[in-house]
């Protein structure tokens, strides 16, 4: 009895020293390169050629491995529940791949009817079937100020939080009936998102598309409410102090029509009634030069932003026009 205990406390110690030291060799890697970079990195790693004839699958992974120097984990369990084994076959021939597509090719190969992939969840390369891969949530942290113009109001990163749950996975949100992804403000302009790793790879694609453009995510109508309300006080107290408290109601108009919800086209009939007398019934007819300016003032910005540049200018001429014409 003695003799066979004392081989096996030799090899426990033996394992706790492998350990001990495999952790400390791999510490500074750790600290000099975040969780999951390295991995993202050998994804793209360009592959010249691959021409598997009937290589077993757990020989292709080793493969992978030793050519991208990835850390590769296989949930063998899964696999094998939907009858793929270490020993199946894979063949397949590419050329000039990333090591991304090149697994992808391969787990499709082998994945039958039920379909295979992986995922990027800390600092390993996860292959597992789908449905499996679909349990898996991790934690990222995006700054999102600029996917805005300048520092935005907290309302806006929370409908940004919205366009992300409505287009990105809708079904797997809490907020919307789903198991697991969610969202949440991190200050004034840090999202955290816990999701899956494609669903994650989807809402970088869509914050990068956002930061190439200068499209400002549009408040609904709650969010339009709540900023609505404390300009309007804003107005009405300038109205009181204003010459022309006419005048400064349509520069007010102007400015809230995207927050309280007036369509632009009906904003531009309703001006231009008011300085043409088309108007109708209860629509004043505006003379005085002031408010006339600041009506076409207001016209100028609607245009813009239904991108009829023709039109803005033509409101900047009539402005001038009547400006010179009074002077004279």
């Amino acid at each position: 009895m003695k003799r066979c205990k004392t081989p096996v406390m030799m090899v426990s110690v033996l394992v706790m020293l492998g350990l001990c030291a495999g952790s400390l060799a791999a510490e500074p890697a750790a600290t000099t390169q975040p969780a999951g970079e390295a991995c993202e990195k050998a994804l793209e790693t360009v592959l010249p050629q691959l021409h598997f004839d009937e290589m077993e699958l757990a020989s292709v992974v080793e493969y992978f491995r030793v050519e991208t120097n990835a850390n590769i984990l296989v949930n063998w369990v899964a696999l094998e529940n939907v009858g793929v084994d270490r020993d199946t076959p894979v063949t397949i021939q590419l050329d000039d791949v990333t090591f991304r597509r090149a697994l992808k090719a391969v787990l499709s190969t082998v994945g039958g009817v039920v379909p295979l992939g992986f995922a990027v969840i800390d600092d390993a390369i996860w292959i597992s079937t789908e449905d499996d891969l679909a349990t898996r949530t991790f934690t990222k942290v995006h700054d999102v100020r600029d996917v805005f113009d300048g520092d935005p109001p907290q309302e806006q990163v929370v409908e940004l939080m919205d366009c992300i749950r409505t287009t990105i996975a809708p079904d797997t949100w809490i907020v919307n009936g789903g198991l697991l992804g969610s969202l949440r403000c991190l200050g004034a302009t840090t999202v955290v998102v816990a999701q899956t790793y494609d669903n994650h790879r989807a809402v970088e694609a869509l914050l990068a598309k956002l930061r190439g453009t200068t499209i400002r995510v549009q408040p609904s109508a709650a969010a339009q409410a709540r900023q609505a309300e404390p300009r309007l006080k804003l107005v009405g107290n300038m109205k009181d102090l204003c010459y022309d408290p006419q005048a400064m109601g349509i520069v007010a108009i102007g400015g809230l029509h995207t927050e309280a919800g007036l369509e632009p086209a009906e904003l531009i009939d309703l001006l231009n009634g008011m300085l043409d007398g088309s108007g109708g019934p209860g629509v004043p007819v505006v003379k005085s030069l002031g408010m006339r300016n600041a009506i076409r003032l207001t016209l100028k910005d609607l245009y813009v932003e239904m991108g009829d540049t023709a039109k803005a200018l033509e409101q900047l001429e009539r402005i001038i026009e009547q400006n010179d014409h009074a002077m004279r």
